[in-house]
């Protein structure tokens, strides 16, 4: 049902200017080019998410604006309703049916941070749509962008919400009416609160939690889940505690194989979010979107002064693994075991104030120790006959 391939139409990036002046004409440019009614509701898709920006202020204060499809198209910019609104009455000049529908979807770690403690009523809004006797789901408003952790709206069109397959939209998607769910079996309410929330990256980098059947997981001080993941998908975590990011340091991320391991460490007994990201390795872009997220409930937490090392993006980049030591702070004045698996990698050395220790290598394995003395200890790699080494980890030597 969902189609990565189709591309946006030229004429839809060069619709001109009067034609936007009322819901009529832009319609009639928007399906006239169409050759079936798919086209026709792909070429409204597109230009929604490529010319309405969602209202951040309306979401911010409260205050929601006048939502009708002329005042969203006048402004550029709208909240859900409008975005529904604006995708079914584009549609109607020409027959197709795109109703709105309204219900309840998972929200991001960014969102959350914007609207905590939101209550489980109808909070979101957005479009089934019948082609050729079958019903498929739409949603104009995620297709359009995103709010990244300051709350400002990020445009960034993606095709992932035209028809997206009724099995991934029920993951972050519940209808008020469960028939929208387009299920065989349709969900429960507490289903659907249990379901971990997983975003349009996730099913895009074909990622796959390992026995993590619920949204909320109970653990101690640290908690740790497996991912499978294509070798070429960088994953990363990140902890959120009451809406607030905390410290990359509190979070560990590395490849097993076909595996990602995410390893988390908790603070304080209470409950948090642990959001995961994926984007492509050595993707120009390093700000991955969130592809899902889980809710930690720690019962007893290890503090503020324990973290993890510090990561550096060659870590990944070069799919390094870290076996010891996984403590960011380490003791002066006394050996060190450092166990590192570096692919490809020609040397790895261990650099504390001057002072290098070149680990012993078997195969992709270094291993070695090093006397550290008071200050910053880094783990660095050289990939090419040269001297350049790249930084791959860090500690703290206090």
């Amino acid at each position: 049902m969902y189609m990565v391939d189709r591309q946006v139409p030229g004429f839809v990036l060069n619709t001109p200017e009067r034609v936007t002046e009322s819901v009529a004409s832009l319609s009639s440019y928007l399906c006239r080019h169409g050759s079936d009614d798919l086209d026709r509701a792909w070429n409204v898709y597109c230009w929604i998410g490529l010319n309405i920006a969602y209202d951040t202020d309306a979401l911010l204060m409260g205050t929601f604006s006048d939502q009708s499809v002329e005042a969203v198209l006048r402004r550029r910019k709208g909240i859900c309703a409008g975005y529904s609104r604006l995708f079914e009455r584009l549609l109607e000049p020409f027959h197709i049916k795109a109703p709105q529908i309204s219900g309840r979807a998972h929200i991001g770690p960014e969102a959350q941070a914007l609207s905590p403690g939101r209550p489980n009523l109808s909070n979101h809004a957005w479009n089934a749509l019948l082609l050729n006797g079958q019903w498929s789901l739409v949603d104009a408003t995620w297709g359009a962008g995103y709010l990244d952790e300051a709350g400002a709206f990020v445009a960034c069109f993606t095709p992932y919400y035209f028809r997206t397959p009724p099995g991934e939209f029920a993951t972050t998607h519940f209808p008020d009416e469960k028939r929208w769910q387009l299920l065989p079996a349709p969900l429960t309410s507490a289903e659907f609160d249990a379901l971990p929330h997983l975003f349009p990256p996730f099913f895009a980098h074909r990622l796959e939690m390992i026995d993590v059947k619920s949204n909320i997981l109970l653990c101690g001080q640290e908690f740790a889940l497996m991912i499978d993941a294509p070798e070429d998908t960088q994953v990363s975590a990140r902890i959120y505690h009451k809406g607030t990011a905390l410290s990359d340091g509190y979070t560990f991320t590395q490849r097993e194989g076909n595996r990602v391991k995410v390893r988390a460490l908790l603070p304080y007994p209470d409950t948090y979010t642990l959001a995961i990201f994926a984007r492509k390795r050595r993707h120009a872009d390093p700000n991955a979107p969130i592809a899902a997220q889980v809710t930690l409930k720690a019962s007893t937490g290890g503090g503020t002064q324990r973290m993890f090392p510090t990561i550096y993006g060659a870590f990944a980049e070069h799919a390094a693994t870290l076996i010891a030591p996984f403590n960011r702070r380490l003791c002066a004045d006394r050996e060190q075991l450092f166990v590192v698996r570096a692919p490809g990698a020609q040397d790895v050395a261990v650099i504390n104030e001057g002072k290098w220790t070149h680990l012993r290598q078997t195969d992709f394995r270094f291993e070695g120790k090093a006397l550290l003395v008071p200050g910053v200890a880094q783990v660095g790699a050289r990939y090419e006959r040269g001297d350049q080494y790249e930084f791959l980890l860090e500690y703290d030597v206090p």
